[in-house]
Parts: C-alpha cells; structure tokens; sequence
C-alpha cells in the first residue's frame, strides 16, 4: 500500500469519486440498454405480432360475412335484395383477401409463412365454391333456391370451415408469439432488476471500502484528527511547549509525530539555550565581581 500512501489526497479523493462515479455510469448505461431493448420488444410485438393479429382476425370476420351473406341471398324472396347481398358478399371476399395480404407481412417465419399460405389456399377454395354456389343461385328464382341451397350446405360449408380454421390458427400463432416476446420481457426485467441491485449493493460497498481506505490511510498520514494537529500547532507557535502530542505506539511517519520531534526538538534547544544563558549569565557576575576586587 506504499504507492496508495505516496498518493497527494487530491488524487485519492478524485480517484475514489471516479470510481464511484465509474460504477454509477455503469448502473445507468445497463437500465438504459435494458429499456431500450424491452422498448423494442414491445414495439416489435405491437407491430408484428398485435397487428398481424388484428388483420388475421378481420379476415376470419369477413369470411364469417361471406357465409352469411350468401345465406341471406339464398333465403331471400326479392331478387333486388339478392342482388344487394351477393354485392356484399363480393366485397367482403374483396376484404378478406385485403386483410391476408396484410397479415401476411407480419409473419417473418418459415412457419408462419406457410401457415398464411395455407390459409389463402383455404381462403380460394373457399371462394370458389361460393362463386360456384352463387353461379346457381342466379339461375334460380328467387324464394325457390334449390341446387345452391345443396352446394352451400353440402362441400361449400367444410371449405368455410377449413378456411375458418386456418385464420384461427393464425390467430393462435400471432398470440402465441406476442406471448413469447412478453415473456421474453419478463425475463429482461427479471434480469436487468437483479443486476441494478447487484450493481447498486456493489457500489455502496465500494463506495464504503473506497471512503474507510482514503480515510484510514488519510488517518494515518496526520497521525489524528486535523483539528487536534492545528490546536497542537498553534499551541506550540504562541510558545508553549509543554502541549501534550498523543501518537501511536509505532507512528513514526506521520504529520503528529513530525509535530511532536518538532515540539521535542524545540523543548532541547530551548533548554540548551536556557542552560547557555545561565552560562553567560553566570560568567558575567563572576568577571563583575572580579573587577569589583580589582
């Protein structure tokens, strides 16, 4: 611990705060990453797996349309309202497909990708025997449907029923990857909250090992509290010697010792002046009394 003893307390005390301050930074730049990352997971799961999951389940509400508008068109008896749900039934078929094609782009995965293939090959098949029933039904009068009432009830309503499936099954997928990346974002804030604590613990403690180490080499060096030294020194420098220097048994280095050889050193050259004085003084008297007899 020489070198650390040989250190200037500006240095000690600007090394210490660094790298209290290090272990902060630290602390910091670890919650910002982990929050950035759970940031994108979450964006990610809105963009890709909610939105992916909102067009998979407007497609299997439009398909839902389909079936019933082309009942409606079956069971009706005026040939103008007809008309007006096969028109209906067009457009959600339109709608449908509009909203695969949308869903399509928020699977990334082989799997994925050829779950939507599936379902838009259900979905066309699906459309085909529509068509092929309202092929029928427009060669039937209305009220008196017949042959499409037999397509529609018959290899029509288990295509609706695959296709149906299928967008289910997307449904499923896009939950189930949205749940995925939740829990994937439980575990980044079950990890990032152990490591701010672990990392936060850590820096208390050395901050409080850094703070005992600058103050006991600090302690060391003056030998007491500074507040002792400069009484003591002041003491001595109005004269008065006698102070009391409390050190340690085997201080030999410090500011407190060097105070007290100070206070000794002094003490000995005013006694050796003292002792020379009366020397003098002595030596005076006996060359008067001399003269005195002269």
């Amino acid at each position: 611990m020489n070198w650390l003893t040989r250190m200037k307390v500006k240095t000690k005390l600007i090394g210490g705060f660094l790298i209290v301050a290090a272990i902060g930074a630290v602390i910091g730049i670890q919650g910002i990453l982990k929050a950035s990352e759970i940031n994108d997971l979450a964006t990610t799961m809105f963009k890709r797996d909610m939105v992916g999951m909102r067009h998979a389940a407007q497609a299997n509400l439009h398909l839902i349309a389909v079936g019933r508008g082309v009942r409606s068109a079956v069971l009706t008896d005026s040939a103008d309202d007809r008309n007006r749900q096969l028109q209906i039934v067009d457009e959600h078929l339109a709608a449908m497909h509009k909203e695969l094609d949308a869903s399509a782009q928020r699977f990334d995965t082989e799997q994925g990708r050829a779950m939507v293939a599936q379902a838009r090959e259900s979905a066309l098949a699906y459309e085909a025997g529509i068509k092929g029933v309202i092929e029928a039904l427009r060669n039937e009068p209305p009220g008196e449907a017949r042959e499409s009432v037999r397509r529609l009830f018959g290899k029509v309503r288990g295509l609706g029923d695959v296709a149906d499936e299928q967008m289910t099954r997307m449904m499923d997928r896009k939950k189930s990857d949205a749940d995925a990346l939740n829990d994937r974002t439980d575990q980044i804030y079950a990890h990032i909250n152990m490591l701010l604590i672990v990392l936060t613990c850590g820096g208390v403690l050395v901050g409080i090992a850094i703070g005992l180490l600058i103050s006991r080499n600090l302690t060391r060096q003056l030998g007491g509290e500074p507040t002792d030294a400069v009484f003591i020194a002041q003491r001595i420098a109005s004269g008065d010697l006698s102070v009391s220097v409390e050190t340690r048994s085997n201080d030999r280095d410090s500011l407190m010792f060097a105070i007290r050889t100070m206070r000794d050193s002094l003490s000995r050259v005013v006694s050796q002046v003292r002792v020379g004085s009366d020397a003098v003084a002595t030596a005076t008297d006996q060359i008067a009394s001399g003269n005195q007899d002269l």
